[in-house]
């Protein structure tokens, strides 16, 4: 594959050329993040608006380590109905070779690791992973599960993400990712302050994939880059 990295960062913004590959559609996947992709659904560019950040007050690197996060994960969703045909696909795997593949691609200078050894995240019953800047600070501890949905194991990482990470790690993004595979999760209340979303057209035998999303955003930072529908109340009366 023809690598063709281009990166460019000014007031408005931050735009990311990752590869040279047949451009098919762009969507913006939360407000003020665009994705490109290609017809193999892998994400070959991503626009981060700076102005939402700013008035925010959130520093640019975690926002773009968020960007990145969420164009992995987008990346993923995209595919996940090919793969529930046959065998599952394991998420974790798929965000961080995506993630290490775009940070690579655009060369910015930060690094995706499975978790932390720290002993208090150690129990989230999930799967971990981080973006670390080049100092090893971590910018975004996640928190990714899959399969039936368990509102205990929910509430359980939510808790460590709001209480644990955000003291130890005042400037990272805690995120949490349940998928639920049976279709009907999201008839189940969020934990707060997490909202459920639909995978598109990735269905199973009860219906559409939901996704169970929880974003604790940064010490004293008011974090307003959700999809659409997640700020709507509309939305949240009609699921």
């Amino acid at each position: 594959m023809k690598m063709q990295p281009r990166f460019k960062w000014g007031e408005e913004g931050v735009s990311i050329k990752l590869a040279d590959l047949p451009y098919q559609a762009s969507e913006e996947i939360a407000s003020g993040f665009i994705v490109d992709s290609a017809p193999d659904n892998r994400v070959i560019g991503l626009e981060i608006l700076w102005p939402e950040a700013e008035r925010a007050g959130c520093a640019s690197e975690p926002v773009l380590a968020f960007g990145l996060f969420c164009a992995a994960l987008a990346g993923v969703s995209w595919q996940y109905n090919d793969h529930l045909r046959g065998t599952r696909p394991n998420p974790v795997a798929g965000i961080h070779s995506r993630l290490a593949w775009m940070i690579n691609a655009a060369g910015v200078k930060l690094n995706v690791q499975p978790g932390l050894p720290d002993s208090h995240y150690a129990g989230t019953n999930g799967s971990n992973l981080v973006i670390l800047d080049v100092a090893d600070n971590p910018l975004i501890v996640a928190v990714i599960k899959r399969g039936q949905y368990d509102r205990n194991a929910v509430r359980g990482y939510t808790d460590l993400l709001q209480k644990t990470i955000a003291l130890t790690y005042p400037y990272a993004i805690g995120i949490g990712v349940f998928i639920d595979e049976t279709g009907h999760g999201y008839r189940n209340e969020p934990v707060e302050p997490g909202v459920w979303t639909d995978w598109h057209t990735t269905a199973v035998l009860n219906g559409q994939v939901w996704v169970h999303n929880t974003i604790i955003p940064p010490s004293g930072c008011d974090y307003p880059w959700l999809p659409k529908q997640l700020r709507d109340p509309m939305f949240k009366a009609n699921i």
